[in-house]
């Protein structure tokens, strides 16, 4: 990236980056059949699903050496 923005140079870089999980899980779960009684049943789950993660760094020249930088992504924790 390389232009100008209202007479300001301007300098950086855009991007942008797909991310597929596909998770699963199993377990036990506890279901009580009568006063004192509980019969253990297998459950299981899961999905899929993409995250779109856009990343952007500009860097404003507002001077002689003098520069003002703005940067901001969506990350995965």
């Amino acid at each position: 990236l390389g232009t100008t923005l209202f007479g300001i140079p301007l300098t950086g870089n855009v991007g942008i980056q797909g991310v597929h999980t596909s998770q699963s899980s199993v377990g036990f779960a506890a279901r009580q059949t009568g006063t004192g009684m509980a019969v253990a049943q297998q459950v299981s789950g899961g999905t899929d699903y993409w995250e779109i993660l856009p990343s952007a760094n500009l860097i404003f020249e507002i001077g002689p050496d003098r520069f003002i930088r703005a940067a901001a992504s969506r990350t995965m924790a």
